[in-house]
Formats: C-alpha cells, structure tokens, sequence
C-alpha cells in the first residue's frame, strides 16, 4: 500500500495491537503435529506486534525509489515466513516513490486465509479518510459468483505486427485461471466487529477457479475482445465449474490427505498460462491507522507460472499489479504499458458509440 504521508512506525503498531491481533489466525501458529492424527492444528499464543513490524534502513537520497521497491519486492518473495510465530509480517518503508511519500508491505501466509477474506480483513482495519470512525464503503453484489470478472486485453501483442505474424497469433492457445469467491458477502463489518470484541466470524479460504480461454489476435474493433470473453465468462459463472473445483479439492484433501490435494492444484495451475484476480476496493480514500492510502496493491507469489495479473480498484482508480518471471517476460512494464493502453482503447471505443451514459 502506498501512503500520502511519511510513515508512523509506532502508530501502525498501536493501530496492529487492536485490530489485526485480535484475529484468531493471526495470532496462532501452525503447530504440524499437535492435532488428532498428527495433523496441522493452530494454538493461540501470545504475538508481540514488534517481532512483526520490519523497518528497514533506506538511504533517503537513494537515486531509484520506484526500482528499489520493486527489488525489494521481488527479494521478499524469496524469503520464507518464520513458523515459530503467526504468519504475517508488515514492512514499513520510509521510501518516497512516484506515488506514495512511504510504503507498507503486508507479507501475509496464504494459510491464514484467501485473497478475498484477506482484502476483507485489510479493509476492516482502515476507516474513511473523511470520517475517522467510519468503515470504508465497498460495493456489495448479491451473488458472490458475479465477482469473477472478465478480464480484457486488447494489445499483450506488437500493433505494427505483420499480417503472416498477425495470423500466427491466432494460433496460440492461452488458459487463465480465475479465482472466484465462493463464500456468501457478509460485508467487512462483522470483520471489524470480531476484531473489536473478539466475536467470531466464517474464516478461512473458500473460494474456487474457472478456466478461461484465452483467444490471441490483433481485432479491428477493439469492444470485440469485451464481447466475446464476456460471453464465455458469463456462461462459467453461471455453471458449477467453481463450485465443483472446491468441491473436488475438499474430497481429494479429506481422502488423500494434503500433500495430494497441493500436487492436484499446482498441476491445474501448471497447465495455465496466468492467474487473473479483480478486487473491488473502497469508492473513497481511506486511512490505515493514520495513514492516508494512495494506492492498494494485492498480489500473489509461489505460484508455478510465469504471470498473475491484479486489477484492483480504489477511489476512481484501478491499480494493475503483475507478478512476473523476469526470465519469460524480460518486460513486465511494457506489458503493464500494454495493459492501460488496451483499457484506454476500449473506454474511448465505448464513450464514442455512447453505450455507456454515466462517466467512465
């Protein structure tokens, strides 16, 4: 997350001390043989918020701030989460970029919960900018299933391409894998609430995937690319694909055990080529715990492909978040580049036939 103001390192401590460590996950650790049948069980302990702050010392004259934070970033990631304390961590960064004046990394063990339920949580710490007391306002859809949207990206690919290497695009065959959220929307407030009188509240990663074909080409009508993944998308969440996918994985987990359900969900992502993820995020600027936030910036890493993509919203903005393997996509700027400008190319596309009447 980037912050509009310098950071507070003891305010975001005492902010972490009544809220995030009230959550039961987040102040447990995952003891390995402690459970019925030696199997994986959490234990409450006592988390020192301190041993869960990091700070480290930057040079305030540094010549690359937004180049550092990216390797500081991708340094991270290789790094593995300490298991003899809950499994989170927060980096406070006193690093000015081109879009924030300080930075907060939030390092969070994909067992303390899933994307969605994390964003949930996140959300329930911070409070309206315009109203300190007040939780942020997030969109709600009555059906979780309708959060899986389509993602849409009409240049990936060279726009000066040659008509035989235009053809051969065609060609290619491209999967992505769509995280859906599959547990009912009951808000960010009963997060807030559990956090404030340690109430209890539906945790845990619950969510499945859809498959989504990728078609490859350069179109002259830059709206054909919304039609057709809309149509594909609309079909697979409105079937039982994600359902099923966490249905299957439960069944596998119950009677094979879990070293056999992780080798069937690394073998379905093997067989994709991205993980795409789109999080509504707050209408209005919020604060995290003093901090005034500029931008959110989920992300993902472990996974055994090469891209994952995230599109989050916040404000009237929506933040693109890559996650790359320099060593197949020696550019992941560009492809951002090539992002925005395929948004630009369908908004203007939209503005212009009038087939959207509110402001885009």
């Amino acid at each position: 997350m980037g912050c509009k103001v310098k950071g507070n390192p003891p305010a975001i401590i005492d902010g972490l001390k009544h809220t995030l460590v009230n959550h039961p996950r987040f102040s447990s650790i995952l003891e390995m043989n402690n459970g019925k049948k030696g199997k994986p069980s959490w234990v409450r302990t006592e988390v020192r918020v301190e041993d869960h702050v990091i700070v480290p010392d930057i040079d305030p004259n540094i010549e690359s701030p937004d180049q550092y934070l990216e390797d500081y970033i991708s340094k991270l990631t290789t790094v593995p989460m300490d298991f003899s304390k809950p499994l989170w961590e927060i980096h406070l960064l006193c690093l000015k970029t081109s879009n924030a004046e300080s930075i907060g990394l939030l390092k969070i063990h994909h067992s303390l919960g899933d994307g969605m339920s994390l964003m949930s949580l996140f959300l329930a710490c911070t409070r309206k900018t315009s109203d300190p007391e007040a939780l942020p306002t997030v969109s709600v859809q009555k059906n979780s299933l309708d959060r899986a949207v389509t993602p849409v990206f009409s240049t990936r690919f060279d726009q000066e391409a040659t008509p035989k290497s235009k053809e051969s695009m065609r060609k290619f065959r491209l999967r992505s894998a769509i995280m859906i959220n599959l547990r009912p929307n009951t808000g960010i407030e009963a997060l807030a609430d559990m956090m404030a009188k340690k109430s209890k509240c539906r945790w845990g990663n619950l969510f499945g995937y859809i498959l989504l074909p990728f078609s490859v080409g350069l179109e002259t009508d830059p709206l054909e690319y919304v039609r057709r993944a809309k149509v594909t998308v609309n079909r697979k969440k409105h079937s039982l694909e994600a359902v099923f996918s966490m249905a299957f994985f439960k069944l596998i987990l119950k009677v094979l055990g879990l070293k056999a359900s992780v080798v069937l969900v690394r073998k379905v992502i093997h067989n994709t080529t991205l993980t795409f993820s789109n999080v509504v995020g707050p209408k209005e600027e919020i604060t995290f715990h003093g901090h005034p936030l500029s931008y959110i910036a989920p992300s993902v890493f472990g996974h055994p492909h090469a891209l994952t993509v995230h599109f989050q919203s916040y404000e009237k903005k929506v933040i693109i978040s890559v996650t790359a393997d320099p060593t197949v996509i020696p550019d992941p700027h560009k492809m951002c580049d090539d992002f925005v400008e395929s948004l630009k190319l369908i908004k203007s596309s939209v503005l212009e036939r009038g087939l959207y009447e509110m402001e885009v």
